[in-house]
């Protein structure tokens, strides 16, 4: 009977004198007490059912705080966005159930730019777990979201600039030119397209195509462009059944061109070749022509004369 008194005694003399420890550590996970370690120099939220308040920590990290030390996300009520980033939206604030508040599905910082407008939720009764609130927001409809710049006149991907990197908006068109002449180009994918104006070869020479319909073979057509007036080659088909075919130059970067002696209802096709710098005279190795008596002039007199008319006038 003394021994086993004395046993008692000592157990209750350790556990007076011995160190300070978290109750807890003494019932393990059915502790019926808890308390908290405060972070640094703070003092901890102490203990429950009656245990005092708790003695300063020795370091730990707060609940909710992001690793590194940076402050954490909260939740903004009110403002219709998903501020932490979790995929809801004032999920932890109370509503009136029925009432309506516009929101934005997506990153806060493209809320309300460009396609990224704002959609709308409805506070509902809660479910889920949150059945505490009584009330919820719902989910957010109609919210707009980013895209890849469509060079539109749009704010595609919400960075508050419209068609950035674009050149131009799709379907544009503007006038160009080459060498040769004018035409325009259309804008695609934010790019402008070739010119569809007559391009030069590598050679920096344009070839224009011919197809005249006229009253009379005897006529003037502007070959050359502008920015390459001299005719340095060309062919030409005369569709008439005269064996005569001329060609001259009529200044201005024109040619006239004659069939027979009489200016008769005709069709020339072909192409003449023009260049920004002279060439030699126009020729039957360079400027062939369809017919078995070719004649090439340096000015429309110089074809055979036409009979009852002056190659001068350029008929049409």
């Amino acid at each position: 009977m003394k021994k086993l008194s004395l046993t008692i005694g000592l157990l209750l003399a350790a556990t007076a004198c011995g160190p300070s420890e978290d109750p807890g550590a003494w019932y393990g996970s059915n502790s019926p007490v808890s308390s908290s370690k405060g972070k640094g120099d703070q003092p901890g939220t102490g203990g429950t059912a009656g245990q005092g308040s708790g003695g300063q920590g020795s370091g730990g990290q707060v609940i909710g705080q992001p690793e590194g030390g940076g402050p954490a996300s909260k939740e903004v009520c009110g403002d219709g966005l998903d501020n932490d980033g979790n995929g809801k939206i004032d999920e932890t604030c109370a509503c009136e159930v029925g009432k309506t508040q516009k929101c934005f599905a997506g990153d806060p910082a493209q809320a309300g730019k460009g396609e990224c407008t704002f959609g709308s939720q409805t506070c509902v009764k809660a479910t889920g777990g949150n059945e505490f609130q009584g009330a919820e927001w719902g989910e957010c409809v109609g919210s707009g979201k980013p895209g890849s710049e469509a060079c539109d006149g749009k704010d595609n991907d919400c960075n508050g600039t419209v068609d950035d990197g674009c050149e131009c908006q799709d379907g544009d068109k503007q006038d160009c030119s080459t060498v040769c002449g004018n035409g325009s180009q259309t804008c695609t994918a934010g790019k402008w397209g070739e010119c569809d104006a007559l391009q030069p070869d590598a050679n920096g020479n344009c070839f224009v195509q011919l197809n005249i319909n006229v009253d009379g073979d005897c006529v003037c057509a502007p070959a050359c462009p502008a920015n390459a007036p001299f005719p340095v080659g060309c062919q030409i088909d005369f569709q008439g059944g005269n064996s005569n075919g001329c060609v001259a130059l009529a200044g201005n970067g024109q040619l006239y061109f004659q069939e027979g002696v009489k200016c008769d209802a005709g069709h020339l096709t072909g192409f003449v070749i023009c260049s920004s710098v002279p060439g030699d005279p126009l020729n039957a190795q360079n400027c062939p022509i369809n017919k078995s008596n070719p004649h090439y002039g340096q000015k429309p007199s110089d074809c055979p004369d036409i009979e009852g008319g002056d190659p001068q006038s350029c008929y049409y």
